[in-house]
C-alpha cells in the first residue's frame, strides 16, 4: 500500500480528480485518479432480442453501440439505478433483474465500481433522455451481437464485461 503524504482534490466538470503525493522507498511520486460515483450496466432483453443503444460519445467523436447504463445517484441502490436507466434511455421497463457481478472498469485511473445486470424487459413508453444523450435503441439477436463483438463493431467495455459474465453463467464459455 502507498503512504500518501499529501492529497489534493480538484473538481473538473462532472469529475473530481485526486492529486496525491505518495512515498515509496523514501522517494515521492505523483499519483492521480478520477473519483466517480458507482455505475450500472444492463444487458437487457426484449424476448430474444438484446436491447442496445447507439449513442454519440464526444470523447471519441463517434456514435458507439453500448448496453444501457449510467451512474448511481446518492442513496440509490444499483437495482433501482438499473431500472431507472433502462427506462430513461430506452423506454423499456425492467420485469426482472439477474445480478451478473461487479467490476472496476479502470482501477489504475478511477475508483469507479460498476454493477452488471441481465434484465428481462418490456416496452413501456418513449425514453426520457438527458439533453446531451444523443441515442437510438437498437435490437439485435444474440448471434448478431456476438458477431458485432467479434468484428470489433461493439467495443463498449461495460457491455463486453456483461456479455462475458452472462455467457459464463449459462455455461457457454
Amino acid at each position: 500500500m502507498y503512504h500518501v503524504v499529501k492529497s489534493e482534490t480538484a473538481a473538473l466538470g462532472r469529475f473530481r480528480v485526486h492529486l496525491d503525493t505518495v512515498e515509496m522507498n523514501d522517494e515521492l511520486f505523483p499519483y492521480s485518479y478520477v473519483e466517480q460515483k458507482g455505475s450500472v450496466g444492463i444487458l437487457g432483453f426484449d424476448g430474444e432480442k438484446i436491447i442496445l443503444i447507439r449513442q454519440y460519445r464526444h470523447s471519441v467523436k463517434s456514435y458507439e453501440l453500448e448496453i444501457p447504463g449510467g451512474g448511481m445517484e446518492r442513496g440509490e441502490n444499483p437495482c433501482e439505478t438499473a431500472a431507472r436507466e433502462m427506462l430513461e434511455e430506452t423506454g423499456y421497463v425492467v420485469s426482472s433483474l439477474e445480478d451478473l457481478g461487479r467490476y472496476y472498469p479502470s482501477p489504475g485511473s478511477s475508483d469507479e465500481i460498476c454493477c452488471l445486470y441481465a434484465a428481462a424487459c418490456r416496452k413501456s413508453q418513449a425514453p426520457k433522455r438527458e439533453p446531451l444523450e444523443l441515442m437510438d435503441v437498437v435490437l439485435v439477436d444474440e448471434d448478431e451481437f456476438a458477431s458485432m463483438i467479434q468484428e470489433g463493431i461493439f467495443k463498449h467495455g461495460m457491455g463486453l464485461a456483461a456479455w462475458l459474465k452472462y455467457c459464463m453463467k449459462r455455461g457457454r464459455i
